[in-house]
């Protein structure tokens, strides 16, 4: 059988297409023109990328293709799910693909960090480290599809970052909903899990996923100690989503500004170490006062990266039930918010216009470049290298997006 899976969304997201390829081993991964079969392994965290993913079934069953659709669409928007009138597998199901696709016997295992995960040719390798998270925001899905906190035992972890680095995997990201909770349920931490991820042999590097930051303020101690081995990134991402406190409290965020602010502080202290964070705009209840606000706390922080998202209500959230912003509103914030963080960027990378870094070539662009991630990991463009080597390079131009060797 030929099939065709089309992914959508986080690295948890892309984890979990290598498990549906390992439980799926048997069958050919092909392009859309060949393939029988699609699978779309969705995400509707935001409200473009579920129109991305119900365009795209559309398109699959106008060309005739039998779809079968899982991820966590179906969780966070079911009516939407089932009017597409395609196959539907939950989170949980996974196990039962065998049987769904041609009638074989399913996988008796139904825990999915037991089951199988296809080695791609990439350089980089996947641990979800947990799923779930142990907030209530007011405005976030993903806690209808992937629920409450549950850590995945470190000697797990462990093993499969053992695996990764003797197939060749130079690129680690370890991810979950929310890094910094890690071991909360399991009487460990994410500095612990880091450090025994650390005494594995092998030249790789390893990419801490998001963490909140009561979370990150909270493990911060303990944490910066670990980024003097060069294998771990030095790289934090840490989501603001506004600068405003009573904004913050609107949206049962569970902390402060002045959270944030000491946090990003604090993991300053390392040297070169990169931080992205994450912005939503016009969330109902931010006041012209509190956008300015967040431009602030912006200014006087500097992420090297920050993602900025238009508020948009999901469904079955608290905010959905509150009353939106003007379009208008919501497109002006954004474009001031967006000009903002470009200059930013672009001032953190200039920088670096001079220096000397190692890099680990990780792939090419679009275009056919070939690219790379420096200590920190920020991007740069390379002229020379093999992937998953580690050259030295001179940095001699950058943009607000990558570092030009």
């Amino acid at each position: 059988m030929n099939i065709f899976l089309d992914t959508y969304g986080c690295a948890i997201n892309k984890a979990d297409s290598n498990i549906i390829r390992a439980i799926l081993g048997k069958h050919n991964f092909t392009s859309l023109e060949k393939a029988e079969i699609v699978i779309v392994n969705s995400c509707a965290v935001k409200a473009q990328t579920e129109s991305r993913v119900a365009d795209a079934v559309r398109k699959y069953k106008r060309l005739g293709k039998r779809v079968i659709l899982l991820g966590c669409l179906p969780r966070i928007n079911p009516k939407l799910s089932r009017s597409l009138g395609v196959e539907i597998v939950d989170l949980d199901d996974y196990h039962l693909l065998p049987y769904i696709i041609d009638g074989d016997r399913a996988l008796e295992e139904k825990d999915r960090i037991k089951l199988p995960m296809y080695d791609d040719s990439s350089v980089t390798g996947i641990i979800p480290i947990a799923e779930g998270c142990l907030g209530n925001c007011t405005y976030c899905a993903v806690k209808n599809a992937r629920g409450r906190l549950r850590s995945y035992p470190e000697d797990w972890i462990v093993k499969k970052l053992k695996h990764l680095v003797k197939i060749g995997k130079k690129q680690i990201f370890i991810t979950a909903q929310d890094t910094g909770c890690y071991g909360l349920d399991i009487n460990s931490s994410l500095p612990e899990l880091v450090k025994k991820l650390l005494e594995v042999e092998g030249e790789f590097r390893i990419r801490i996923g998001m963490m909140n930051p009561q979370f990150a303020k909270e493990i911060s101690k303990d944490l910066l100690p670990l980024f003097s081995d060069k294998r771990l990134y030095r790289f934090v991402h840490i989501p603001l989503q506004s600068g405003s406190n009573k904004v913050l409290k609107d949206m049962k965020r569970s902390y402060t500004v002045e959270d944030f602010m000491e946090t990003v502080k604090n993991f300053r202290k390392v040297k070169d170490m990169s931080i992205a964070t994450d912005m939503i705009v016009a969330y109902p209840t931010e006041s012209e006062g509190d956008f300015e606000d967040s431009m602030e706390v912006l200014k006087k922080t500097k992420p090297d990266v920050t993602n900025i998202s238009k508020f948009y209500p999901r469904p079955m959230t608290e905010a959905a039930r509150l009353k939106p912003l003007p379009t208008q509103i919501l497109a002006e914030r954004s474009l001031k918010m967006s000009k903002l963080c470009r200059q930013i960027s672009l001032e953190s990378n200039l920088n670096y216009v001079g220096r000397e870094l190692e890099c680990l070539v990780t792939g090419k662009t679009k275009y056919g470049q070939l690219k790379g991630r420096a200590i920190n990991f920020k991007q740069v463009a390379l002229h020379s290298g093999r992937l998953g080597e580690f050259v030295k390079v001179k940095v001699k131009g950058a943009s607000p997006t990558l570092l030009k060797a």
